[in-house]
């Protein structure tokens, strides 16, 4: 299949998961026919022996009634044996409506189930799909609801399908989303009330969502424009959430808050609520909370505004003596950082192996805006976290760190480049940024303790569908 429009910008990278040795790489503004913005996934599948990505396998997967302006794509959570994705433009059953799909892993990768508000009033502007989160037989999707009016809607596996089971009205757009067991959580940091979190928990008794108890919580601290809820990381019975125009410690500096479930029978109708204080200060416009991920012992926090934008990052360690049940352990602010580098603009905790990984996606290091991943373990002996590595790839306006994740059985990093320009000059448009888009594959080497780049992977033409 061969694109009969200029195939000029894709996004690749914008999303990525990865599991062992299948990757996941969504390019929502990949073209198709005489369109563009169809959006597409590829399917990448190591092949090697070794195991070190040294040869693979890429499959590009379309919707299979692809259109333009769908987006399919921009957001994608690998589920057990099924991929979802998120087409939040997809206009099948109106204007904008939104849809989900759900591919099958066995198939390979064909569409198993499309998941659109159809028959559920008016559809138009819906935007089913803006964010998806999984939890085994548990599908919640957001809608910003454009037009309609933004909702959560919630899905539960029925003989291999995924059928609505319940639907919550929210009072504003739905930012992150988090679920897991019979708990599901949705930041609103737009509420014009203020902020909220809405809380769903199932209540059917059959783990089906067919009935639910819903209930706002209300941080008790600061104010409209905190945007509590931008951010959000759930493990168990703790919820972090990030507020990065917070000004309860500081004017916009920003401010998280970790909520803990406190209730004897585990349903959040009684809840503890701290506010996480680093040990140094924060100043206006630091944006401590713009990204926070949660392991058992870490919580890393992202603060990518600090020093005029050279961005910071906040490791914490479980402390059950400290009021917020965490200690920090330390403020990461790289020597070689610069202003406007946005070092922190996502972070991801490998928990099992100790390690943390940091985008600085507009990182000057080597070109303007080339971006970057930063790399640190934990040193049990000196109880510090070291910095080992500044893992960068590519040229100039590339975005590194925009999207990353890492495989920890195999310790593999990958790191989207969405802004990567195509190499060949047939593919550049007139300005020459056409964000084509890559993803680089990292593989840790044990022996070093650094990491060495493998691939670097971007799209094909060949279609699936």
């Amino acid at each position: 299949y061969i694109p009969t429009m200029p195939d000029i910008t894709r996004r690749y990278g914008t999303s990525v998961a990865i599991d062992g040795p299948t990757l996941m790489v969504g390019a929502p503004y990949k073209a198709c026919d005489d369109q563009f913005h169809c959006g597409a996934v590829y399917v990448v599948h190591d092949t090697s022996e070794p195991g070190d990505w040294s040869a693979f396998e890429q499959t590009e997967v379309f919707a299979p009634d692809a259109v333009g302006a769908s987006e399919f794509g921009w957001t994608v959570a690998l589920n057990m044996e099924e991929l979802v994705v998120g087409a939040s433009f997809d206009d099948d059953v109106g204007p904008n409506a939104g849809a989900v799909y759900v591919l099958d892993r066995e198939q390979p990768w064909t569409e198993r189930q499309k998941i659109t508000p159809a028959g559920i009033g008016d559809t138009a502007g819906n935007g089913l799909g803006w964010q998806v989160a999984t939890d085994r037989d548990t599908l919640i999707a957001s809608a910003p609801g454009y037009d309609s009016g933004p909702e959560i809607q919630l899905y539960q596996r029925e003989r291999g399908l995924w059928r609505l089971r319940n639907r919550v009205f929210v009072a504003d757009r739905p930012y992150a989303v988090a679920v897991e067991g019979r708990h599901a959580f949705v930041g609103l940091p737009y509420h014009d009330e203020g902020n909220r979190i809405l809380h769903v928990e199932d209540a059917s008794g059959a783990g089906d969502w067919s009935a639910i108890l819903t209930h706002e919580i209300v941080p008790s601290v600061g104010h409209w424009r905190d945007n509590f809820g931008r951010a959000l990381a759930l493990r168990g019975r703790e919820l972090i959430v990030g507020g990065p125009y917070s000004g309860v410690l500081v004017y916009f500096g920003g401010a998280v808050l970790v909520l803990r479930d406190t209730s004897v029978a585990g349903d959040w109708s009684e809840y503890s609520e701290t506010v996480l204080e680093p040990a140094t200060s924060l100043v206006t416009n630091d944006l401590f909370g713009s990204a926070v991920d949660l392991g058992d012992e870490s919580l890393v926090i992202g603060a990518s505004n600090t020093s005029t934008g050279r961005g910071s990052v906040f490791v914490f360690a479980r402390d059950p003596s400290s009021p917020a049940g965490w200690s920090e352990l330390a403020r990461i602010t790289p020597a070689q950082v610069e202003d406007g580098d946005y070092f922190g603009n996502s972070v991801a905790i490998d928990d099992a192996n100790q390690r943390a990984y940091i985008g600085a996606r507009y990182d000057h290091d080597g070109g303007s805006y080339r971006g970057s991943v930063y790399f640190y373990e934990y040193d049990a002996g000196t109880s510090e976290w070291v910095f080992r590595q500044d893992i960068v790839a590519g040229n100039s306006y590339n975005e590194m760190g925009f999207a990353i994740d890492v495989d920890s059985a195999t310790g593999t990093l990958v790191a989207g480049t969405p802004a990567e320009d195509a190499d060949t000059v047939d593919l550049a448009d007139h300005d020459g940024t056409n964000d084509s888009g890559a993803v680089y594959v990292f593989n840790y080497d044990g022996g070093t303790g650094q990491y060495t780049a493998f691939q670097k992977l971007k799209g094909i033409e060949t279609r699936v569908d």
